[in-house]
């Protein structure tokens, strides 16, 4: 008698597939300042561009306008008015303790006291301190600078460049938990935080209600009207082309470190990068039917690649300078960071050959000097070398520990042994 043996039918792995990307968006992120705008400029002065704009299908906004400073101003007072009177207004000690010079070391013990979260609390003693601190900077300028007199003869304060600082970690948990809620892919999410899924299909597709979309949209403006340039100054400024080593680069940025550890970035042409085209899918979707062309495509698809460019290179030189944040306030190279551009790749959610091509060529200013943006994502064997010229007495293990303790990277004792081998072996060629 033959005896059959069933076995269970080998279910077939689903294989990951990198698409590329189209070769006009990989040809934007090679090009120089100066070719994007002129390609910005032929956009903008195309009859079709024109006809989008005049009829709301397509909106250029910039992000570091006054409009949208005044705007997201009245939001953050707004929220900390109602803040207060929901918890705080029949509380006789709020003042003593919410403007005291010690509230933001102990905002997690006033946060007890008041039954709120130490995050709210520490946003309404931010806002607070910063109300009082623009209040006084005000009365001062009163008395020290002049003042314009409009129409009616009252007086006009001038506008004041300060930046803008706003804390934006309840819109980001709040987005994480909507992306969560519903299962939204990254691709997906992608899509839509840049403007190219519209809410309704993003309902349609993960069957969110459109009022959680909307409310999570308000989170999204927020984010990125401060995406990268909240600390940028307002007037454009051009970039440079500076030189390090036999490496022309071109500078894009300017990045400083306060003694606080607060990283500050202002790009040099900060009306480039903080320029976006915002395309609204629905009028699109009624245009493409009695307009639709090649032309047409090209235009809306060039368009929102350049949004991606503009939000990939400004997320790139902030998460590199980020890293490197102590190298940049020192000017130490022995504080360099490990940061692989594959790390800074997958941290951006990219493919290394976009973080690649993006940083190739171009590179930032700090009080130390010039740096290409290849030198910030520093190789092991850079690291290791930088440490053991600065400390040539240290060993092996006491290179790993300081890498370790200053960085959190763990590099294993033979991995230091390794390069510094051979950075022995090519210096005695």
């Amino acid at each position: 008698m033959v005896q059959l043996k069933v076995s269970p039918k080998p279910a077939l792995k689903q294989k990951l597939i990198l698409r590329r990307p189209p070769d006009a968006f990989l040809e934007l992120l090679t090009k120089p300042t100066s070719e994007i705008e002129s390609i910005l400029r032929r956009i903008e002065s195309h009859p079709l561009f024109r006809q989008l704009m005049s009829m709301g299908v397509v909106r250029k906004v910039c992000y570091r306008s006054l409009a949208i400073r005044k705007a997201i101003k009245e939001c953050d007072m707004r929220w900390l008015s109602e803040f207060l009177r929901k918890h705080f207004e029949w509380r006789p000690d709020w003042r003593s303790d919410l403007l005291s010079q010690d509230a933001l070391k102990r905002v997690d013990e006033l946060a007890r006291k008041y039954g709120v979260t130490a995050s709210q609390l520490k946003r309404a003693i931010t806002l607070l301190r910063r109300l009082f601190a623009e209040g006084e900077g005000k009365q001062e300028r009163r008395q020290n600078e002049p003042q314009v007199d409009d129409e009616e003869g009252r007086d006009v304060d001038l506008p004041s460049a300060s930046p803008l600082y706003v804390d934006l970690s309840e819109d980001i948990v709040a987005i994480q938990r909507f992306v969560e809620l519903y299962g939204i892919s990254e691709s997906d999410f992608l899509k839509f935080y840049e403007g190219e899924m519209s809410p309704s299909e993003l309902c349609h597709r993960y069957g969110c209600k459109m009022t959680d979309v909307m409310s999570m949209l308000d989170h999204i403006k927020r984010v990125q009207m401060h995406e990268i340039f909240a600390e940028a100054s307002i007037a454009p400024v051009r970039s440079v082309v500076a030189s390090s080593g036999e490496i022309q680069f071109e500078v894009i940025a300017k990045a400083s470190v306060d003694a606080s550890g607060a990283l500050s970035i202002q790009f040099l042409n900060e009306h480039l990068y903080a320029t976006r085209y915002v395309i609204d899918e629905e009028r699109l979707k009624a245009f493409v039917q009695s307009h639709h062309n090649e032309e047409l495509n090209h235009l809306i698809n060039l368009l929102r690649y350049i949004n991606r460019w503009h939000s990939l290179l400004g997320k790139l030189v902030w998460t590199v300078c980020y890293h490197q944040r102590r190298f940049i306030l020192t000017g130490d190279e022995a504080l360099l960071k490990p940061l692989p551009q594959a790390e800074v790749a997958r941290e951006l959610g990219h493919h290394r050959s976009h973080v690649c091509r993006a940083i190739r060529h171009r590179g930032i200013s700090t009080p130390h000097g010039k740096y290409p943006l290849s030198f910030l994502c520093a190789s092991k064997e850079q690291v290791i070398a930088s440490i053991a010229k600065r400390y040539p007495h240290w060993t092996d293990q006491q290179i790993s520990d300081f890498i370790f303790m200053m960085h959190g990277c763990r590099v294993p004792r033979r991995t230091v042994s390794y390069h510094r081998s051979k950075v022995r072996r090519i210096g005695n060629r």
